[in-house]
């Protein structure tokens, strides 16, 4: 293989389609979405950031709690049903991110909410990475928003703290 010749994309994204709106979105209630699968170490993942927000400590209840992907809810989420919308598969996850005010994901996720101009903290199947911003950015790329790193951790302590500062970067001036 000539190394000159190739070129890793990860993640390859339709950059038209994940782009920042020309009128931004402003939810009617400030909206944190976990976007991505609830199966494997992805669904462990989301598990834990509910089980966090949720539970451990409880973000403000105002702030609505939408959790998007998997084809079937797994039965350890239902707990979670009362606190949370679990909207599970949709088809156009541009939607879900554009009606969000902070986005939890990695991989693809992350970088779609960040072409849309979304706060977003990256969490994956390797690591909490935390908000993503643009002194963490170079570093959070590499882990691929937390899906890749040889040795990391999934402390979650300063969660809350990330939604409250995300909730500040995407506010709309009325």
């Amino acid at each position: 293989l000539d190394k000159n010749k190739i070129e890793i994309l990860r993640n390859g994204v339709d950059s038209a389609t994940y782009s920042p709106v020309h009128v931004p979105v402003k939810p009617e209630v400030p909206t944190v979405s976990i976007i991505g699968r609830l199966s494997g170490p992805k669904g462990d993942v989301a598990y834990k950031v509910l089980e966090e927000i949720c539970i451990k400590n409880p973000i403000d209840p105002s702030i609505k709690i939408n959790v998007v992907g998997g084809m079937v809810i797994p039965e350890r989420f239902k707990k979670f049903q009362d606190r949370v919308s679990l909207s599970g598969f949709v088809g156009k996850v541009s939607d879900q991110i554009a009606n969000s005010s902070v986005v939890i994901g990695s991989g693809r996720v992350a970088m779609e909410s960040l072409m849309m101009a979304k706060p977003t903290i990256a969490f994956g199947e390797a690591t909490y990475e935390g908000l993503v911003t643009a002194e963490t950015y170079q570093t959070v790329l590499r882990s691929n928003f937390g899906d890749i790193v040889e040795s990391g951790t999934w402390d979650t302590s300063r969660l809350g703290q990330d939604i409250s500062a995300g909730l500040e970067m995407g506010k709309i001036p009325e």
